[in-house]
Protein backbone atom coordinates (compact mmCIF):
# COMPACT_ATOMS: atom_id res chain seq x y z
CA UNK A 1 0.00 0.00 0.00
CA UNK A 2 2.55 2.62 0.87
CA UNK A 3 4.44 1.65 -2.62
CA UNK A 4 0.99 2.67 -4.13
CA UNK A 5 0.37 6.15 -2.28
CA UNK A 6 4.38 6.77 -3.26
CA UNK A 7 3.78 6.25 -6.89
CA UNK A 8 1.18 8.47 -6.81
CA UNK A 9 2.71 11.28 -5.16
CA UNK A 10 4.97 10.61 -7.59
CA UNK A 11 2.64 11.03 -10.28
CA UNK A 12 1.43 14.36 -8.82
CA UNK A 13 4.73 15.88 -8.30
CA UNK A 14 5.50 14.83 -12.18
CA UNK A 15 2.14 16.62 -13.53
CA UNK A 16 2.74 19.60 -11.62
CA UNK A 17 6.51 19.75 -12.98
CA UNK A 18 5.28 18.73 -16.56
CA UNK A 19 2.29 21.73 -16.39
CA UNK A 20 4.91 24.28 -15.11
CA UNK A 21 7.69 23.50 -17.71
CA UNK A 22 4.78 23.23 -20.27
CA UNK A 23 4.19 27.10 -19.46
CA UNK A 24 1.14 26.22 -17.30
CA UNK A 25 0.52 26.69 -13.40
CA UNK A 26 1.26 24.25 -11.29
CA UNK A 27 -1.86 22.62 -8.99
CA UNK A 28 -0.27 21.96 -5.91
CA UNK A 29 -4.04 21.24 -4.55
CA UNK A 30 -4.67 18.11 -7.66
CA UNK A 31 -7.19 16.62 -4.98
CA UNK A 32 -9.53 19.50 -4.59
CA UNK A 33 -11.47 20.06 -7.85
CA UNK A 34 -12.08 23.40 -6.91
CA UNK A 35 -8.06 24.86 -5.95
CA UNK A 36 -4.96 24.89 -7.86
CA UNK A 37 -3.60 26.98 -4.56
CA UNK A 38 -4.25 26.29 -1.02
CA UNK A 39 -4.83 29.49 0.06
CA UNK A 40 -5.83 30.79 3.86
CA UNK A 41 -7.71 27.18 4.77
CA UNK A 42 -5.30 24.57 3.03
CA UNK A 43 -6.32 22.17 0.12
CA UNK A 44 -10.08 20.58 0.21
CA UNK A 45 -10.97 23.61 2.22
CA UNK A 46 -13.03 26.32 0.81
CA UNK A 47 -11.77 29.89 1.37
CA UNK A 48 -15.36 30.71 1.96
CA UNK A 49 -16.50 34.16 4.26
CA UNK A 50 -19.99 33.50 5.09
CA UNK A 51 -20.40 36.27 7.72
CA UNK A 52 -18.39 39.16 4.94
CA UNK A 53 -15.82 40.03 8.36
CA UNK A 54 -12.41 39.71 5.78
CA UNK A 55 -12.45 36.25 7.98
CA UNK A 56 -12.56 33.04 6.22
CA UNK A 57 -14.84 30.62 8.23
CA UNK A 58 -11.37 28.16 8.31
CA UNK A 59 -10.15 31.04 10.74
CA UNK A 60 -13.05 32.78 11.85
CA UNK A 61 -13.31 33.66 15.59
CA UNK A 62 -16.68 34.28 15.99
CA UNK A 63 -19.29 33.25 12.78
CA UNK A 64 -21.57 35.97 12.21
CA UNK A 65 -20.02 38.80 13.81
CA UNK A 66 -17.17 40.86 12.52
CA UNK A 67 -14.04 39.56 14.40
CA UNK A 68 -12.17 42.89 13.76
CA UNK A 69 -14.68 44.16 17.05
CA UNK A 70 -12.92 43.59 20.70
CA UNK A 71 -14.05 46.33 22.92
CA UNK A 72 -12.16 44.79 25.93
CA UNK A 73 -9.18 43.68 23.72
CA UNK A 74 -9.36 39.96 25.20
CA UNK A 75 -8.62 37.87 21.31
CA UNK A 76 -12.50 36.72 21.73
CA UNK A 77 -14.85 39.48 18.94
CA UNK A 78 -17.54 41.42 21.11
CA UNK A 79 -20.31 39.32 19.30
CA UNK A 80 -19.25 35.95 21.20
CA UNK A 81 -17.52 37.41 23.96
CA UNK A 82 -19.69 36.73 27.18
CA UNK A 83 -17.66 39.04 29.24
CA UNK A 84 -17.08 41.96 27.54
CA UNK A 85 -15.61 44.73 29.15
CA UNK A 86 -14.54 42.36 32.21
CA UNK A 87 -13.30 43.93 35.66
CA UNK A 88 -9.71 43.34 34.43
CA UNK A 89 -8.87 40.65 36.74
CA UNK A 90 -9.73 42.94 39.68
CA UNK A 91 -12.66 41.46 42.14
CA UNK A 92 -13.95 44.76 42.46
CA UNK A 93 -14.02 46.62 39.61
CA UNK A 94 -12.00 49.71 41.16
CA UNK A 95 -11.74 52.04 38.13
CA UNK A 96 -9.76 54.54 40.19
CA UNK A 97 -11.80 56.74 40.69
CA UNK A 98 -13.04 58.84 44.21
CA UNK A 99 -16.76 59.24 42.58
CA UNK A 100 -17.62 55.87 42.56
CA UNK A 101 -18.25 52.83 44.29
CA UNK A 102 -17.67 49.59 42.57
CA UNK A 103 -18.91 45.54 42.39
CA UNK A 104 -18.54 42.77 40.17
CA UNK A 105 -21.28 40.84 39.03
CA UNK A 106 -22.38 38.22 36.62
CA UNK A 107 -18.93 39.22 35.07
CA UNK A 108 -20.30 42.45 34.11
CA UNK A 109 -18.67 45.39 35.25
CA UNK A 110 -21.22 47.41 37.58
CA UNK A 111 -20.55 50.68 39.33
CA UNK A 112 -22.80 52.46 41.30
CA UNK A 113 -22.75 56.19 41.37
CA UNK A 114 -22.41 58.16 45.00
CA UNK A 115 -21.28 61.59 43.34
CA UNK A 116 -20.60 63.11 40.55
CA UNK A 117 -17.15 63.52 38.90
CA UNK A 118 -15.77 66.60 37.12
CA UNK A 119 -16.06 67.73 33.85
CA UNK A 120 -13.07 65.67 31.95
CA UNK A 121 -12.05 67.85 29.36
CA UNK A 122 -11.35 71.47 29.01
CA UNK A 123 -13.52 74.31 30.08
CA UNK A 124 -16.10 75.90 27.73
CA UNK A 125 -13.97 79.19 27.19
CA UNK A 126 -10.89 76.78 25.93
CA UNK A 127 -12.89 74.87 23.58
CA UNK A 128 -13.10 75.39 20.06
CA UNK A 129 -16.13 77.53 19.18
CA UNK A 130 -17.47 76.12 15.94
CA UNK A 131 -20.46 78.56 15.78
CA UNK A 132 -19.52 80.28 12.88
CA UNK A 133 -18.90 77.39 10.63
CA UNK A 134 -22.65 78.29 9.16
CA UNK A 135 -22.97 82.29 10.16
CA UNK A 136 -26.28 82.15 7.41
CA UNK A 137 -29.18 84.04 8.09
CA UNK A 138 -32.08 82.76 8.95
CA UNK A 139 -31.19 79.24 9.22
CA UNK A 140 -27.24 79.17 10.98
CA UNK A 141 -25.84 77.40 14.32
CA UNK A 142 -26.80 80.37 16.68
CA UNK A 143 -30.50 79.45 17.06
CA UNK A 144 -32.01 75.89 17.90
CA UNK A 145 -29.35 74.08 17.10
CA UNK A 146 -30.63 70.64 19.20
CA UNK A 147 -28.80 67.78 17.75
CA UNK A 148 -25.35 66.19 16.69
CA UNK A 149 -24.15 62.85 15.40
CA UNK A 150 -20.59 61.69 14.17
CA UNK A 151 -20.19 59.38 11.36
CA UNK A 152 -16.51 58.32 12.00
CA UNK A 153 -15.96 56.75 8.53
CA UNK A 154 -16.50 60.42 6.52
CA UNK A 155 -15.24 62.12 9.88
CA UNK A 156 -18.66 64.58 9.48
CA UNK A 157 -20.84 65.71 12.35
CA UNK A 158 -24.50 65.89 11.40
CA UNK A 159 -26.42 68.80 13.02
CA UNK A 160 -29.93 69.87 13.22
CA UNK A 161 -32.04 72.54 14.62
CA UNK A 162 -35.27 72.24 15.90
CA UNK A 163 -36.93 75.61 14.58
CA UNK A 164 -36.46 78.74 12.66
CA UNK A 165 -36.85 76.63 10.54
CA UNK A 166 -35.78 72.46 11.33
CA UNK A 167 -32.85 72.34 9.63
CA UNK A 168 -30.31 69.36 9.17
CA UNK A 169 -26.44 70.28 8.05
CA UNK A 170 -23.52 68.06 7.52
CA UNK A 171 -20.19 69.53 8.74
CA UNK A 172 -17.05 68.30 7.05
CA UNK A 173 -14.40 67.62 9.78
CA UNK A 174 -12.08 66.14 7.72
CA UNK A 175 -9.47 68.97 8.38
CA UNK A 176 -10.63 69.51 12.26
CA UNK A 177 -9.00 73.09 11.73
CA UNK A 178 -10.95 73.96 9.02
CA UNK A 179 -14.48 72.89 8.90
CA UNK A 180 -16.80 73.30 6.24
CA UNK A 181 -20.35 72.49 4.87
CA UNK A 182 -19.97 70.94 1.14
CA UNK A 183 -21.36 72.78 -1.42
CA UNK A 184 -22.07 71.89 -5.35
CA UNK A 185 -23.05 75.07 -7.13
CA UNK A 186 -25.68 76.69 -5.37
CA UNK A 187 -26.73 73.76 -3.31
CA UNK A 188 -25.27 73.01 -0.06
CA UNK A 189 -25.24 70.28 2.53
CA UNK A 190 -28.13 71.72 4.33
CA UNK A 191 -31.75 70.25 4.11
CA UNK A 192 -35.06 70.73 4.94
CA UNK A 193 -38.18 73.24 6.38
CA UNK A 194 -40.10 73.13 9.47
CA UNK A 195 -43.20 71.26 7.31
CA UNK A 196 -40.37 68.31 6.48
CA UNK A 197 -39.02 67.80 10.03
CA UNK A 198 -41.46 69.13 12.15
CA UNK A 199 -39.78 69.52 15.78
CA UNK A 200 -36.43 67.59 15.45
CA UNK A 201 -34.55 67.32 18.51
CA UNK A 202 -32.03 64.13 17.84
CA UNK A 203 -30.19 62.13 14.78
CA UNK A 204 -28.36 59.30 14.06
CA UNK A 205 -26.80 56.60 12.12
CA UNK A 206 -27.90 52.93 11.75
CA UNK A 207 -24.82 52.08 9.77
CA UNK A 208 -22.22 54.77 8.87
CA UNK A 209 -21.63 53.01 5.87
CA UNK A 210 -24.56 54.29 4.78
CA UNK A 211 -23.41 57.88 5.27
CA UNK A 212 -26.25 59.83 4.11
CA UNK A 213 -29.21 57.84 5.68
CA UNK A 214 -30.51 59.23 8.95
CA UNK A 215 -33.00 58.68 11.79
CA UNK A 216 -35.04 62.30 12.83
CA UNK A 217 -36.68 62.31 15.95
CA UNK A 218 -39.28 64.92 15.99
CA UNK A 219 -40.72 65.47 19.18
CA UNK A 220 -44.04 67.13 18.84
CA UNK A 221 -45.26 64.15 17.07
CA UNK A 222 -43.33 61.09 18.56
CA UNK A 223 -42.01 59.99 15.49
CA UNK A 224 -39.00 58.58 13.83
CA UNK A 225 -37.98 59.42 10.11
CA UNK A 226 -35.70 57.78 8.05
CA UNK A 227 -34.03 60.16 5.19
CA UNK A 228 -31.63 59.74 2.27
CA UNK A 229 -29.92 63.13 2.34
CA UNK A 230 -27.46 62.28 -0.31
CA UNK A 231 -28.95 64.84 -2.62
CA UNK A 232 -27.28 68.42 -1.13
CA UNK A 233 -30.31 70.11 -0.11
CA UNK A 234 -32.21 67.74 -1.56
CA UNK A 235 -33.73 65.40 1.70
CA UNK A 236 -35.95 61.96 0.12
CA UNK A 237 -37.93 60.25 3.02
CA UNK A 238 -38.22 56.87 2.72
CA UNK A 239 -40.03 55.74 5.90
CA UNK A 240 -41.92 57.02 9.09
CA UNK A 241 -41.91 55.01 12.30
CA UNK A 242 -44.51 56.40 14.41
CA UNK A 243 -44.20 55.85 18.14
CA UNK A 244 -47.73 57.39 19.22
CA UNK A 245 -49.01 55.05 22.37
CA UNK A 246 -45.48 53.69 22.50
CA UNK A 247 -43.73 57.04 24.33
CA UNK A 248 -45.27 59.51 26.47
CA UNK A 249 -47.34 61.98 24.79
CA UNK A 250 -45.37 65.83 24.94
CA UNK A 251 -46.54 68.07 27.53
CA UNK A 252 -45.27 71.67 26.21
CA UNK A 253 -41.26 71.21 25.77
CA UNK A 254 -41.13 68.07 27.32
CA UNK A 255 -41.09 64.99 25.21
CA UNK A 256 -39.02 62.76 23.30
CA UNK A 257 -35.48 64.59 22.60
CA UNK A 258 -32.56 62.13 22.02
CA UNK A 259 -31.84 59.02 19.37
CA UNK A 260 -29.35 56.50 18.63
CA UNK A 261 -28.67 53.54 17.54
CA UNK A 262 -26.75 50.26 19.07
CA UNK A 263 -25.86 47.27 17.28
CA UNK A 264 -26.92 43.74 17.92
CA UNK A 265 -23.67 42.60 18.47
CA UNK A 266 -23.06 45.27 21.56
CA UNK A 267 -26.59 44.33 22.70
CA UNK A 268 -25.62 40.29 22.69
CA UNK A 269 -22.33 40.80 24.42
CA UNK A 270 -23.61 42.90 27.20
CA UNK A 271 -26.55 40.92 27.87
CA UNK A 272 -29.06 43.55 27.14
CA UNK A 273 -32.34 42.90 28.25
CA UNK A 274 -35.86 43.15 27.94
CA UNK A 275 -38.64 44.73 30.44
CA UNK A 276 -39.17 40.95 31.05
CA UNK A 277 -35.64 40.48 32.04
CA UNK A 278 -34.92 38.41 29.17
CA UNK A 279 -31.83 38.40 26.63
CA UNK A 280 -32.77 40.22 23.49
CA UNK A 281 -31.69 41.66 20.34
CA UNK A 282 -33.50 42.67 16.94
CA UNK A 283 -35.74 40.66 14.86
CA UNK A 284 -37.16 43.60 13.14
CA UNK A 285 -34.35 43.59 10.04
CA UNK A 286 -32.16 46.80 10.99
CA UNK A 287 -29.71 45.25 12.58
CA UNK A 288 -29.86 46.47 15.89
CA UNK A 289 -32.16 48.75 18.38
CA UNK A 290 -33.29 52.58 18.38
CA UNK A 291 -33.01 53.89 21.74
CA UNK A 292 -34.87 57.08 22.16
CA UNK A 293 -34.19 59.54 25.34
CA UNK A 294 -37.02 61.58 26.87
CA UNK A 295 -37.88 64.19 29.39
CA UNK A 296 -40.27 62.30 31.19
CA UNK A 297 -38.31 61.01 34.40
CA UNK A 298 -34.96 60.86 31.55
CA UNK A 299 -36.19 57.46 30.62
CA UNK A 300 -34.58 55.28 27.75
CA UNK A 301 -37.05 53.24 25.54
CA UNK A 302 -35.62 50.78 23.24
CA UNK A 303 -37.21 50.32 20.04
CA UNK A 304 -37.14 47.39 17.22
CA UNK A 305 -37.54 49.11 14.13
CA UNK A 306 -38.86 47.60 10.49
CA UNK A 307 -37.40 49.36 7.70
CA UNK A 308 -39.56 47.07 5.06
CA UNK A 309 -43.57 48.29 7.07
CA UNK A 310 -41.98 51.34 9.22
CA UNK A 311 -43.74 48.89 11.96
CA UNK A 312 -42.26 49.91 15.69
CA UNK A 313 -41.96 46.87 18.87
CA UNK A 314 -41.11 48.62 22.28
CA UNK A 315 -38.37 46.31 23.65
CA UNK A 316 -38.38 47.65 27.02
CA UNK A 317 -37.68 51.19 29.26
CA UNK A 318 -34.86 52.12 31.34
CA UNK A 319 -34.24 54.29 34.04
CA UNK A 320 -31.50 56.60 34.33
CA UNK A 321 -29.43 58.58 36.81
CA UNK A 322 -31.53 61.71 35.87
CA UNK A 323 -35.14 62.86 35.61
CA UNK A 324 -34.52 64.21 31.84
CA UNK A 325 -32.55 63.19 28.90
CA UNK A 326 -31.97 65.30 25.90
CA UNK A 327 -28.93 63.84 24.49
CA UNK A 328 -27.97 60.43 23.36
CA UNK A 329 -24.54 58.98 21.69
CA UNK A 330 -24.01 55.00 21.59
CA UNK A 331 -19.64 54.70 20.82
CA UNK A 332 -19.09 51.55 19.07
CA UNK A 333 -15.83 51.88 19.56
CA UNK A 334 -15.82 51.29 23.81
CA UNK A 335 -19.35 50.23 23.64
CA UNK A 336 -20.58 52.64 26.31
CA UNK A 337 -24.13 54.52 25.93
CA UNK A 338 -23.33 58.51 26.90
CA UNK A 339 -26.59 59.94 28.19
CA UNK A 340 -27.01 63.85 28.16
CA UNK A 341 -28.89 65.15 30.96
CA UNK A 342 -30.26 68.38 30.36
CA UNK A 343 -32.57 70.66 32.36
CA UNK A 344 -31.23 73.28 36.03
CA UNK A 345 -28.75 70.59 36.68
CA UNK A 346 -26.86 68.97 33.48
CA UNK A 347 -24.50 65.90 33.48
CA UNK A 348 -22.94 63.46 30.95
CA UNK A 349 -24.14 60.08 31.87
CA UNK A 350 -22.32 57.13 30.43
CA UNK A 351 -23.97 53.45 30.98
CA UNK A 352 -23.07 50.02 29.79
CA UNK A 353 -26.40 48.53 28.11
CA UNK A 354 -26.78 46.20 30.87
CA UNK A 355 -29.36 46.77 33.55
CA UNK A 356 -30.81 45.65 36.81
CA UNK A 357 -34.20 45.03 38.23
CA UNK A 358 -35.89 47.27 40.59
CA UNK A 359 -39.38 46.98 42.18
CA UNK A 360 -39.93 45.62 38.18
CA UNK A 361 -38.13 48.63 36.77
CA UNK A 362 -35.32 48.29 34.51
CA UNK A 363 -32.56 50.04 35.53
CA UNK A 364 -29.85 51.07 33.01
CA UNK A 365 -26.43 50.56 34.39
CA UNK A 366 -24.14 53.41 35.26
CA UNK A 367 -20.70 53.69 34.98
CA UNK A 368 -20.20 57.16 35.64
CA UNK A 369 -21.62 60.45 35.86
CA UNK A 370 -19.41 63.72 34.51
CA UNK A 371 -20.95 67.67 35.68
CA UNK A 372 -21.69 69.97 33.02
CA UNK A 373 -18.94 71.91 31.87
CA UNK A 374 -21.15 74.81 32.38
CA UNK A 375 -21.31 77.36 29.68
CA UNK A 376 -19.48 80.66 29.00
CA UNK A 377 -20.99 84.64 29.97
CA UNK A 378 -23.97 85.05 27.33
CA UNK A 379 -24.32 81.76 26.71
CA UNK A 380 -27.37 79.42 27.52
CA UNK A 381 -27.33 76.48 30.02
CA UNK A 382 -29.74 74.74 27.60
CA UNK A 383 -27.45 72.55 26.03
CA UNK A 384 -29.35 69.11 23.86
CA UNK A 385 -27.18 67.43 21.47
CA UNK A 386 -23.68 65.58 22.32
CA UNK A 387 -21.88 64.04 19.67
CA UNK A 388 -18.23 61.63 20.23
CA UNK A 389 -15.32 60.94 18.11
CA UNK A 390 -14.38 57.13 18.93
CA UNK A 391 -11.35 55.85 20.38
CA UNK A 392 -9.89 54.92 16.67
CA UNK A 393 -9.58 58.38 16.02
CA UNK A 394 -7.67 59.23 19.41
CA UNK A 395 -4.56 61.05 19.80
CA UNK A 396 -2.22 60.91 23.13
CA UNK A 397 -4.97 59.29 24.73
CA UNK A 398 -7.86 61.56 24.06
CA UNK A 399 -10.26 62.76 21.27
CA UNK A 400 -13.06 65.03 20.48
CA UNK A 401 -16.84 65.75 21.53
CA UNK A 402 -19.22 68.13 20.69
CA UNK A 403 -21.83 69.94 22.35
CA UNK A 404 -24.78 72.02 21.23
CA UNK A 405 -26.90 74.18 22.82
CA UNK A 406 -29.96 75.41 22.18
CA UNK A 407 -30.76 79.35 21.99
CA UNK A 408 -26.85 79.64 22.77
CA UNK A 409 -26.40 82.14 20.54
CA UNK A 410 -22.63 82.76 19.66
CA UNK A 411 -21.51 79.51 21.50
CA UNK A 412 -24.01 77.41 20.14
CA UNK A 413 -21.53 74.55 18.92
CA UNK A 414 -18.21 73.40 21.09
CA UNK A 415 -15.76 70.80 20.33
CA UNK A 416 -13.86 69.55 23.08
CA UNK A 417 -10.75 68.13 22.20
CA UNK A 418 -9.63 66.64 25.52
CA UNK A 419 -12.61 63.89 26.17
CA UNK A 420 -11.00 61.26 27.74
CA UNK A 421 -10.58 57.89 25.22
CA UNK A 422 -10.87 55.73 28.48
CA UNK A 423 -11.80 56.62 32.30
CA UNK A 424 -10.73 60.47 33.94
Amino acid sequence: MLEVVSAKLRIVVLLGLLSACSGGEADVCPFDEDKTEPGVCGCGVPDDDADGDSVPDCEDVCPDFPDRNDGDGDGTPDGCDNDLFPCDGDADCDDGLDCTDDECDDNLCRTEPNGFCDWPAEAPLAATNLTDADDTEPSGFRSNLSAAAWNPETHTLWLGSNGGPARVWALDMSDPDAPFIPTDGDARAEWGTTEDFDDLEALTFAHYSASETLFLLAEDKNEITQWDLGDLDEGDKIQTYELTGLLPDPVGFDGAEAITFVPDEFLAAQGFKNDDGDRVISTGGLGGLMFVGHQDQGRLYAFDLNPTTGGAVLVGRYDTSANETAGLEFDRSTGLLYIWHGGGAPTLEVARLSSSSDDGDRVIDTQRIYLSPGFPDGGSNNLEGFAIVETGDCASEVRSAFLTTDDGGDWSLLRYDLFPCGWR
